[in-house]
């Protein structure tokens, strides 16, 4: 046992190269010590290198970022021909007022108008635009008329449906300034020497805004027949929005 402690002491006092006595290697206990001690005091990372750069825990690869889209932003979905979604309707009262050869005095009117905006139409500057629009109306007006000798049937209800289009010069909270033309066919109720048919009738509605979805409305009309004979309607109502 003694000879073991001599043999371990004497290579303890000896060592030094990188090998030993007959090629055997060598180590150096007092240099590892130092070694040790110094790594300890000056707070390396028991991590370090061999080149005394610490060395990174191994870290999970990053995600790659989202990728970007190259498309083109995606378009506003048409609305189609007519836009239902703004939907408005005109119910109208006022008086009709007939050119001589009808020989019919003033007579009452009842009009009702239905409108919806045309998307396809609106102006590049403002795409989103209501300046065009689709109508459809019918209106009723009873009638007499004022021959003599009295006719075999000289009074009944006049009746006409008209589709046309009108244009928005002006509207915000409180006007409303738009213009229309149209088509329309004219039922005469039957009443003697009147003949049914198709007529133009222009129009212009001017509002007044009594709250966001109800406008005021004041609608002058011109219904003209190809012989030459008219109608003027002037009429008073509201515009309803939904």
């Amino acid at each position: 046992m003694s000879a073991i402690v001599e043999l371990a002491l004497a290579l303890l006092l000896a060592g030094g190269g990188e090998t030993g006595p007959a090629g055997t290697p060598g180590f150096d206990l007092s240099r590892d010590a130092a070694d040790d001690f110094a790594r300890r005091v000056a707070g390396k990372d028991a991590d370090e290198g061999p080149d005394g750069a610490a060395e990174q825990p191994q870290q999970e690869d990053e995600k790659p970022p989202r990728p970007q889209s190259t498309a083109a932003p995606s378009e506003k979905v048409s609305q189609g021909l007519i836009d239902f979604g703004w939907l408005e309707l005109y119910p109208r009262a006022g008086i009709a007022l007939f050119s001589s050869k009808y020989h019919i005095n003033a007579s009452p009117a009842i009009e009702i108008e239905a409108r919806a905006p045309l998307p396809f139409l609106s102006p590049s500057s403002n795409p989103e635009g209501d300046y065009f629009g689709a109508f459809a109306q019918l209106n009723f007006v009873p009638i007499k008329r004022t021959i003599v000798p009295t006719l075999a049937k000289a009074s009944g209800l006049m009746s006409s449906i008209a589709l046309g289009m009108d244009y928005t010069l002006y509207r915000d909270e409180t006007w409303l300034l738009m213009p229309r033309v149209g088509f329309q066919y004219t039922y005469y109720g039957g009443v003697t020497d009147l003949k049914n048919g198709g007529q133009v009738v222009a129009g212009f509605t001017a509002g007044l805004g009594l709250s966001r979805s109800l406008v005021l409305t004041l609608t002058p009309e011109i219904i003209y027949a190809k012989t030459g004979d008219y109608i003027l309607m002037g009429l008073v109502g509201v515009a309803i929005e939904f």
